[in-house]
Protein backbone atom coordinates (compact mmCIF):
# COMPACT_ATOMS: atom_id res chain seq x y z
CA UNK A 1 0.00 0.00 0.00
CA UNK A 2 1.06 3.92 -0.63
CA UNK A 3 2.28 6.34 1.83
CA UNK A 4 -0.56 8.88 2.44
CA UNK A 5 -0.22 12.57 3.57
CA UNK A 6 -1.72 12.76 7.34
CA UNK A 7 -3.24 16.60 6.53
CA UNK A 8 -4.30 18.25 10.00
CA UNK A 9 -6.56 21.26 9.95
CA UNK A 10 -4.20 23.78 12.25
CA UNK A 11 -6.84 25.24 14.38
CA UNK A 12 -8.29 21.69 15.28
CA UNK A 13 -4.17 21.23 15.90
CA UNK A 14 -3.71 24.18 17.99
CA UNK A 15 -6.42 23.58 20.11
CA UNK A 16 -5.68 19.70 20.56
CA UNK A 17 -1.46 21.07 21.67
CA UNK A 18 -3.26 23.20 24.16
CA UNK A 19 -3.91 20.29 26.25
CA UNK A 20 -0.77 19.30 26.76
CA UNK A 21 1.90 21.93 28.13
CA UNK A 22 4.08 20.75 29.81
CA UNK A 23 7.63 20.39 28.61
CA UNK A 24 9.15 16.78 27.92
CA UNK A 25 11.03 15.60 30.54
CA UNK A 26 14.01 12.94 29.12
CA UNK A 27 15.62 9.78 31.29
CA UNK A 28 18.16 8.13 28.98
CA UNK A 29 18.84 4.57 29.45
CA UNK A 30 22.38 3.55 29.66
CA UNK A 31 22.70 2.09 25.86
CA UNK A 32 21.91 6.21 24.98
CA UNK A 33 25.54 7.87 24.67
CA UNK A 34 26.82 10.72 26.80
CA UNK A 35 26.93 13.24 23.83
CA UNK A 36 23.60 12.57 23.46
CA UNK A 37 22.60 13.98 26.74
CA UNK A 38 24.67 17.01 26.44
CA UNK A 39 22.95 18.04 23.24
CA UNK A 40 19.79 17.96 24.71
CA UNK A 41 20.92 20.04 27.35
CA UNK A 42 22.24 22.59 25.29
CA UNK A 43 18.36 22.64 24.56
CA UNK A 44 17.50 23.53 27.25
CA UNK A 45 15.94 20.02 27.89
CA UNK A 46 15.43 18.62 31.26
CA UNK A 47 17.51 15.33 30.99
CA UNK A 48 18.57 13.02 33.50
CA UNK A 49 20.11 9.49 32.86
CA UNK A 50 20.07 6.20 34.16
CA UNK A 51 24.03 6.37 35.48
CA UNK A 52 22.96 10.05 37.31
CA UNK A 53 20.48 8.14 39.05
CA UNK A 54 22.01 5.76 40.23
CA UNK A 55 20.59 3.04 38.32
CA UNK A 56 23.48 1.95 36.37
CA UNK A 57 23.81 -1.64 35.38
CA UNK A 58 20.58 -2.02 37.31
CA UNK A 59 17.12 -4.13 35.87
CA UNK A 60 14.93 -2.56 33.18
CA UNK A 61 12.37 -2.75 35.28
CA UNK A 62 13.61 -0.29 37.62
CA UNK A 63 14.42 2.59 35.05
CA UNK A 64 11.29 2.10 33.53
CA UNK A 65 9.94 3.02 36.60
CA UNK A 66 12.07 5.70 37.84
CA UNK A 67 10.68 6.98 34.55
CA UNK A 68 7.04 6.52 35.39
CA UNK A 69 7.14 8.10 38.79
CA UNK A 70 9.19 11.05 37.35
CA UNK A 71 6.97 11.44 33.89
CA UNK A 72 9.99 11.12 31.87
CA UNK A 73 10.08 10.26 28.48
CA UNK A 74 12.78 7.10 28.63
CA UNK A 75 14.81 7.57 25.20
CA UNK A 76 16.54 4.32 24.97
CA UNK A 77 18.35 2.28 22.30
CA UNK A 78 16.74 -1.66 23.49
CA UNK A 79 13.62 -2.21 22.08
CA UNK A 80 13.97 -5.77 21.85
CA UNK A 81 12.65 -5.09 25.54
CA UNK A 82 10.91 -1.74 25.85
CA UNK A 83 8.32 -2.34 22.99
CA UNK A 84 6.97 -5.71 24.74
CA UNK A 85 3.66 -3.89 26.67
CA UNK A 86 3.68 -6.96 29.47
CA UNK A 87 6.55 -6.20 30.63
CA UNK A 88 6.28 -2.49 30.30
CA UNK A 89 2.49 -1.38 30.25
CA UNK A 90 1.73 1.44 27.65
CA UNK A 91 -0.61 2.92 30.27
CA UNK A 92 1.96 2.79 32.85
CA UNK A 93 4.38 4.86 30.55
CA UNK A 94 5.23 9.03 29.77
CA UNK A 95 6.58 7.57 26.87
CA UNK A 96 9.43 5.41 25.58
CA UNK A 97 11.39 6.90 22.56
CA UNK A 98 13.18 4.00 20.65
CA UNK A 99 16.26 4.76 18.80
CA UNK A 100 16.05 2.39 16.23
CA UNK A 101 19.72 3.13 14.84
CA UNK A 102 23.04 4.20 15.82
CA UNK A 103 23.27 6.91 13.30
CA UNK A 104 22.47 10.32 14.84
CA UNK A 105 19.85 11.05 12.65
CA UNK A 106 17.16 8.51 14.46
CA UNK A 107 17.75 11.02 17.53
CA UNK A 108 17.25 13.86 15.40
CA UNK A 109 13.84 13.08 14.16
CA UNK A 110 12.75 11.51 17.92
CA UNK A 111 13.64 15.43 18.86
CA UNK A 112 11.65 16.71 15.74
CA UNK A 113 9.01 14.79 17.44
CA UNK A 114 8.96 14.73 20.98
CA UNK A 115 11.04 17.97 21.35
CA UNK A 116 9.00 21.33 22.33
CA UNK A 117 6.47 21.85 25.10
CA UNK A 118 4.00 19.47 24.52
CA UNK A 119 5.33 16.74 27.01
CA UNK A 120 2.55 14.82 28.41
CA UNK A 121 1.53 14.19 24.58
CA UNK A 122 3.58 10.93 24.59
CA UNK A 123 1.74 9.35 28.02
CA UNK A 124 1.26 5.90 26.63
CA UNK A 125 3.30 6.28 24.07
CA UNK A 126 6.05 3.58 22.11
CA UNK A 127 7.37 5.25 19.27
CA UNK A 128 10.68 3.89 17.67
CA UNK A 129 12.72 5.86 15.45
CA UNK A 130 15.12 5.18 12.25
CA UNK A 131 17.60 7.10 10.74
CA UNK A 132 15.94 7.39 7.62
CA UNK A 133 13.05 9.21 9.10
CA UNK A 134 10.35 6.47 9.39
CA UNK A 135 9.23 5.54 12.97
CA UNK A 136 6.94 3.41 14.47
CA UNK A 137 3.94 4.47 16.86
CA UNK A 138 2.35 2.16 19.41
CA UNK A 139 -0.50 3.53 21.53
CA UNK A 140 -4.43 2.19 22.75
CA UNK A 141 -6.63 3.05 19.95
CA UNK A 142 -9.19 4.89 22.52
CA UNK A 143 -12.36 4.15 19.83
CA UNK A 144 -11.60 0.33 19.50
CA UNK A 145 -9.76 -0.31 22.86
CA UNK A 146 -6.84 -2.34 21.24
CA UNK A 147 -2.99 -1.54 21.00
CA UNK A 148 -2.34 -0.26 17.50
CA UNK A 149 0.97 0.33 15.99
CA UNK A 150 0.98 2.38 12.53
CA UNK A 151 3.45 3.30 10.40
CA UNK A 152 4.85 6.88 10.01
CA UNK A 153 7.36 9.07 8.33
CA UNK A 154 8.83 12.46 7.83
CA UNK A 155 8.49 13.34 3.69
CA UNK A 156 8.33 16.79 4.00
CA UNK A 157 8.87 19.58 6.70
CA UNK A 158 5.80 19.68 8.51
CA UNK A 159 3.97 17.09 7.01
CA UNK A 160 3.79 13.76 8.17
CA UNK A 161 2.91 10.63 6.12
CA UNK A 162 1.25 7.18 7.01
CA UNK A 163 1.57 3.92 5.65
CA UNK A 164 -2.09 2.97 4.44
CA UNK A 165 -2.61 -1.09 4.43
Amino acid sequence: MPWSEVRLDPRDTAAFLALFRRSPRFLLDEDVTVDFAEYLREGKFNVLTVVEAGLGGRPDEEVFQLARRERRILVTRNARDFWDDRRFPLEQTSGIAVLGSERPEAAIYMLRLMGGKYGDLWRGMKIEFSANGEYRVKQRDAEIGQVATRRMRFRKPGVPEEWVD
